[in-house]
């Protein structure tokens, strides 16, 4: 299939999922498979956090994208979606090394790749055969990818303690096990690990949003970022005895206070189901209409939840939880298109 065709391909079937989450479109894989994608199905195989919510329509909408349009078989583990807590939970596409090693090589200006070890007297050794390094004293590896047109090529370097994970355990009786790869075989590991950054290194232009597992678990070690700043809800009044059809937006320091203000006007940093109807309000413009502005509301929260309308075709089937996740994807993503 030529590239253009194959991304009208994509785009067509990727507006289908959008509008129907039970339409199943068909991916060759790499190894001359045929699987069925649909949300449905990719819902089904993400493993969820305990107590945390399951993906929804926009997350899984970006996985089905990444496997669409990279080959990428989410049922072989070449790609799916984390739990990530840092910047608020959430979840985040990953891909493995190999779907980006082939997306590098599958470039036309791609023109080889070399590596070699780096020693403990930090000598960057000859490639291949020709080097004379000790694996008993490799500490690091160096690798470099040239692209046809580039005067340099792109060079990279890894040290095994930057990367090697210590997955040995003592178990209740004293003994300590074997522990995994890195553990059994850390030199191997850094060969595969130098490749696969050295690639993502020379085409960050073209895999800049692909990240591997490993990455996003690094990413979600790090600590929330802080912030003092009242949350939007904080800093306005909340609404007391105004029923949803005859509400109207109002601005954002309209009926503040200074209590407002400091963020303690609220018992908690939960938004009520009034105050993001009248956010949604403003931000698709449909003032003085509630009743279409409320329809369109829940189809938005259905699909943002990816879950039927009627599951959320009254404010009481909103929970404090479902409410503070539409709002985050509001805020961060807009309202999506539908």
């Amino acid at each position: 299939m030529e590239p253009s065709a194959q991304t009208e391909t994509q785009q067509y079937h990727l507006l289908e999922l959008k509008e129907n989450r039970n339409h199943i479109f068909e991916l060759q894989t790499r190894t001359n498979c045929t699987v069925p994608i649909s949300l449905e199905l990719l819902l089904a195989i993400t493993p969820t956090s305990q107590g945390q919510r399951v993906a929804n329509g926009i997350e899984l909408l970006q996985l089905a994208n990444i496997a669409l349009g990279q080959g990428a078989d989410p049922y072989a583990k070449e790609c799916g979606l984390m739990p990530v807590f840092t910047g608020g939970f959430h979840y985040e596409v990953w891909v493995a090394a190999q779907v980006r090693m082939r997306k590098a090589q599958a470039q036309s200006d791609y023109d080889g790749y070399t590596w070699g070890w780096i020693t403990k007297d930090f000598v960057r050794h000859e490639p291949g055969r020709a080097t004379k390094a000790n694996p008993a004293e490799v500490i690091g590896a160096w690798g470099q990818v040239t692209r046809k047109g580039q005067t340099e090529p792109f060079y990279h370097e890894v040290f095994l303690d930057e990367v090697k994970k210590e997955t040995k355990k003592t178990k209740a009786d004293g003994t300590v096990s074997k522990g995994g790869s890195w553990d059994r075989m850390p030199i191997s590991m850094l060969a595969k690990v130098i490749r696969d950054q050295t690639h993502k290194f020379a085409y960050a232009d073209k895999m800049g949003n692909l990240n591997t597992e490993d990455e996003l678990r690094a990413y979600n070690a790090l600590p929330a970022p802080v912030c003092n700043t009242p949350t939007r809800e904080n800093r306005r009044r909340p609404a007391q005895d105004v029923t949803v059809r005859d509400a109207e937006p109002v601005s954002d320091t309209e009926g503040s206070t200074e209590a407002d203000d400091t963020g303690t006007a609220q018992e908690d940093n939960y938004i009520t189901y009034l105050q993001l109807l009248l956010r949604f309000t403003e931000m698709t413009g449909l003032h003085g209409q509630a009743e279409t502005a409320e329809k369109k509301f829940r189809e938005v929260a259905a699909f943002i939840l990816c879950v039927e309308e009627e599951e959320v075709d009254s404010p009481e089937k909103f929970t404090p939880d479902m409410l503070s996740h539409i709002a985050r994807e509001l805020e961060q993503n807009g309202v999506p298109q539908l």
